[in-house]
């Protein structure tokens, strides 16, 4: 298989909406979603990040909503063994959830060259909902 030119993605000109709520993936999530079978992972990045902000874990008194950075982050990377660790961010490197994932066929040697592999997901409200998108997209 090829391996994914993620970087590739510079702004988004289309969104898509991919879920029950008002959230959208841009060009470049929708791209990740449909050639890694990776759907599943933004419906759970979505709901996550809708957890957060409804418990307040995402909001500063002083900054508002999602802090000072104006956004989450979910990495995901494969776990040593099986499965992948899901890790969301407030964008200011602080961890607000960890989750392993048992098990995911994500094809992580797809994915632009990291070291170690991993794929990032930066979310931020779009003012009806949550906007998901790869960091060079913003």
């Amino acid at each position: 298989m090829q391996e994914l030119k993620l970087s590739d993605f510079t702004g988004s000109e289309s969104f898509y909406p991919f879920t029950i709520t008002n959230s959208v993936l841009t060009e470049g999530t929708k791209y990740v979603a449909e050639e890694l079978g990776a759907y599943w992972l933004m419906e759970k990045i979505d709901l996550t990040v809708r957890e957060l902000v409804k418990s307040k874990k995402l909001f500063s008194p002083e900054l508002g909503w999602f802090g000072s950075g104006g956004i989450a982050v979910a990495n995901l990377k494969p776990a040593n063994g099986n499965g992948a660790k899901l890790t969301i961010e407030d964008g200011n490197y602080n961890v607000l959830v960890e989750d392993h994932i048992e098990f995911t066929d994500l094809d992580f040697d797809r994915i632009d060259k990291y070291n170690p592999p991993e794929l990032t997901i930066w979310v931020s409200p779009n003012g009806q909902g949550l906007t998901l998108y790869l960091p060079s997209e913003r």
